[in-house]
């Protein structure tokens, strides 16, 4: 009996030195998520953003970007990558490829493995992501993306219109797909997470312009 007891306490002395040390161990995460958002006059948007990731003591080759083909209308957008640099302005290697209606961004170095902190700087234009409606038109705009399989501690977006023009409405949601969780505004068109968004939850942000502001953007396929 004793040594049962015995074997018992030192297996829940065991479990508990488990729990305390796994408990401070910390997987990787993004520690900041910038993005400027320019509305331009021909009604793309040129994107540029910051995104600080840490990958703690993890080895890896980089990270995966992925952004949503389509418009909130489920209308089809194009994407046009302009750069992806570090801090220092050196570009990465990348590539890219379609996968369930995603375009996906691998960033990195199949060659070199990573750990630590890295900023990355993605840069990318887009057509065909403007919302036009009877009385006015908008930007819809999923700012992260909610593919992410780490937590975003914080998270940023600003969206420059064109000619200095006001905007009629503006929001801003954060969660998972399909939430109404609003975020803060911090100033016009400048909007902040409320907290760390976790695993698979996003930022998305909305903001209207009168009508005559952007042209109306045609896809290629049609007349």
């Amino acid at each position: 009996m004793f040594k049962t007891k015995t074997t018992l306490l030192i297996s829940l002395i065991f479990i508990g030195l488990f729990f305390v040390f796994t408990h401070k161990v910390r997987a990787e995460f993004i520690v900041d998520f910038n993005s400027a958002i320019n509305v331009l006059p021909d009604s793309s948007l040129l994107v540029k953003e910051k995104i600080t990731y840490n990958f703690e003591k993890s080895i890896k080759h980089g990270i995966f970007r992925s952004i949503l083909l389509h418009n909130s209308k489920k209308e089809p957008i194009e994407i046009r990558v302009i750069s992806i640099t570090d801090q220092n302005g050196e570009n990465y290697e990348f590539t890219e490829s379609v996968s369930d209606d995603f375009l996906i961004l691998r960033i990195g170095d199949l060659n070199k493995m990573i750990s630590g902190v890295k900023e990355y700087n993605i840069s990318y234009q887009v057509f065909g992501s403007i919302g036009y409606y009877d009385d006015f038109d908008e930007i819809y705009w999923n700012v992260t993306g909610n593919e992410w399989s780490v937590p975003i501690e914080s998270v940023s977006a600003n969206v420059v219109l064109p000619n200095n023009v006001f905007s009629i409405e503006q929001s801003c949601y954060y969660g998972k797909v399909g939430s109404n969780k609003n975020c803060k505004t911090t100033e016009p068109n400048t909007f902040v997470s409320n907290s760390i968004l976790n695993e698979k939850e996003g930022l998305t942000v909305a903001v209207s312009f009168p009508k005559g502001v952007v042209s109306t953007y045609q896809a290629k396929n049609e007349s």
